[in-house]
């Protein structure tokens, strides 16, 4: 970290589940912004297990964002798809109320065939945003990386946000086979939910925009790319 800090924007804490171990990830999370310093913008990516825990403690206010993986509306049918007891709409509402910065949370949702598919399922889940307290969204399309990915993975042309009277695209880019991602905003009942969407193509880009360190001691060029070191 000290020979590549000038050249990072910032480092995400993911998994697996990092807040199955709420304590060493704080101090994983102190020792980063002790090393890189304070212009590196750190976040986590939790299913929210143990989120309540986790912002008690002081490391919490170290992050730029937090990421909270939801794939489903619906509280019991995202437990299952999680396979884990994953904090309610009303637990999840309470503890970003209670927040001193509640902007920073982020909610994820996979988009699949069997959950989010559809400019209106998106409208749905943006509106349980909004009623949570969540002001920003992030919906990710799956890569085809076997057989389950293959058979849920969704078209971006299948996905039209801008001819929903509610919605309100900023931005739209399309960067030939690799990537289609859009930025916008929804007018929910209550109030504006900010989101983006990428969906990645089929091919993989000829450059790295982001490096991963994994459980086993490797470095990809991104999730899923070339191990650069091992």
């Amino acid at each position: 970290m000290t020979q590549i800090k000038d050249a990072v924007y910032g480092v995400s804490f993911t998994g697996g589940e990092p807040l199955l171990f709420p304590e060493l990830l704080g101090e994983a999370i102190k020792t980063t912004n002790e090393i890189m310093g304070p212009d590196v913008e750190l976040d986590l990516a939790t299913c929210g297990i143990g989120l309540e825990r986790f912002l008690n403690l002081q490391a919490s206010d170290l992050l730029y964002s937090i990421h909270i993986s939801r794939h489903l509306v619906n509280d019991d049918a995202n437990r299952e798809l999680m396979g884990a007891a994953t904090p309610d709409v009303t637990e999840l509402n309470s503890m970003i109320r209670n927040m001193r910065e509640p902007g920073r949370v982020v909610l994820n949702c996979v988009l699949h065939r069997d959950g989010v598919h559809t400019s209106e399922g998106m409208a749905e889940y943006l509106e349980m945003a909004a009623e949570i307290g969540v002001t920003n969204t992030a919906f990710i399309g799956l890569i085809k990386a076997n057989s389950f990915c293959l058979e849920q993975y969704i078209d971006p042309e299948e996905l039209h946000p801008e001819k929903g009277a509610r919605f309100r695209v900023w931005n739209h880019f399309h960067d030939h086979s690799y990537c289609n991602c859009s930025s916008g905003d929804y007018k929910a009942s209550a109030g504006y939910v900010r989101y983006y969407y990428r969906i990645r193509g089929a091919a993989a880009a000829p450059y790295a925009r982001q490096l991963v360190y994994t459980e086993d001691n490797k470095l990809l060029a991104g999730f899923g790319g070339e191990v650069l070191f091992n």
